[in-house]
């Protein structure tokens, strides 16, 4: 079933595997608002509002995540711009 191929646009996806899921979270959770914030804002991690933008935090989160896994080297640089980048998304879909 053509449901989950990657040729597809993201608004015809029809689900998420587990590690979609963990990358959102990983995005979610390196989002500023998360690690400046107090307790009261690691308690509940927000429900996306918007396809578009959870589709943009997972392929964040995925690049971040492999960043620290050391599955890919970059400049130092390119962290802060993904930081940056997941702020930006956070901020207008979530």
């Amino acid at each position: 079933f053509a449901s989950n191929k990657e040729e597809l646009r993201d608004e015809f996806v029809q689900n998420f595997s587990p590690t979609d899921i963990l990358d959102y979270l990983y995005a979610i959770l390196h989002a500023s608002k998360y690690r400046k914030g107090n307790n009261e804002s690691l308690k509940r991690i927000p429900y996306p509002t918007c396809l578009s933008g959870f589709r943009a935090l997972i392929l964040l989160g995925r690049q971040l995540r492999q960043i620290h896994y050391q599955e890919i080297i970059v400049e130092p640089t390119e962290t802060e711009r993904l930081m940056e980048a997941i702020d930006k998304v956070e901020m207008e879909c979530i």
